[in-house]
């Protein structure tokens, strides 16, 4: 899974013991040596003197240690995008598409009608089950980004798109309501079991359209039936056109995203005690 330029090799990705660089990397320029990263399906930050040969050694790694679904249970539920880059194979770089459905959503035309309007107010959000991304920031100390983005995946099993205390309309359901479905049931077994629920807001301030349409990547690039949601999202503007390649490799990056903002931010958990009934 590419990341954007401006991560480092984080200390989780550092190799477990000493390894012998061959000549070959050894020998590559930091251009050269970024670009097979890239290739391999790395995440990438700046190459400096210091992390050179952390990087050499991650080359080496990737090189010689391709995942199978075997070697990682549970990945294998997965659908073909998020499958390999959560076995760290080579995959390509949807930055260009990324930036493509942006700037289609950044400019509002006067032609056209949108859903919900053209005020940027809304966003999307995450629900996780934290008893499975438990004491994140020690995961993030003693494993590698890899490792703990695959938690991640398995913890999310809510993806929307909302505007205001649109997601804790989920959560007031789960506290007042009688009825069953798979989303308030799983919350109501996170409160029993003593934890709260995990709700990350991520790419804020944008349109309704974009917010549905993100969701609808995200959705699709974990599968429907990995999470609660219903059905899967809608799509606008240039997506709509997308095959599911395309959506599936974006939804992918934008699910690391949401990722790296959940080890920025940390994730604080709401408790039933926490719903204003």
């Amino acid at each position: 899974m590419m990341a954007d330029t401006n991560e480092t090799l984080s200390s989780s990705q550092r190799p477990e013991k000493v390894i012998v660089i061959p000549d070959d990397i050894l020998k590559l320029s930091d251009a050269q040596l970024r670009q097979q990263l890239v290739e391999k399906g790395a995440m990438v930050g700046p190459i400096t003197a210091e992390s050179r040969t952390l990087h050499q050694q991650y080359l080496f790694q990737l090189q010689n240690s391709p995942m199978t679904d075997k070697e990682v249970p549970g990945v294998g539920i997965y659908p073909k995008a998020l499958r390999a880059c959560l076995l760290e194979h080579p995959q390509k770089d949807w930055s260009s598409s990324e930036k493509q459905m942006i700037s289609d959503f950044q400019e509002v035309k006067e032609s056209r009608q949108y859903r919900q309007g053209t005020r940027k107010c809304c966003f999307n959000y995450i629900l996780l089950d934290p008893r499975i991304i438990d004491n994140l920031m020690d995961h993030a100390e003693k494993s590698t980004q890899i490792e703990v983005f695959r938690l991640f995946v398995r913890s999310v099993f809510y993806i929307g798109k909302g505007k205001q205390s649109r997601p804790y309309a989920h959560l007031h359901d789960a506290a007042v309501l009688k009825k069953s479905s798979p989303k308030l049931d799983k919350i109501r077994d996170i409160w029993n079991s003593g934890r709260g629920v995990v709700s990350l807001h991520v790419f804020n301030n944008i349109l309704a359209e974009e917010a549905y349409t993100r969701e609808a990547l995200m959705i699709d690039s974990i599968g429907v039936k990995n999470v609660t949601n219903e059905k899967g999202g809608e799509y606008y503007g240039v997506c709509k056109k997308w095959d599911s390649t395309e959506k599936h490799g974006v939804g992918v990056k934008l699910l690391f995203k949401s990722f790296l903002t959940l080890l920025n931010e940390g994730m604080p958990e709401l408790h039933k005690r926490d719903i204003n009934k």
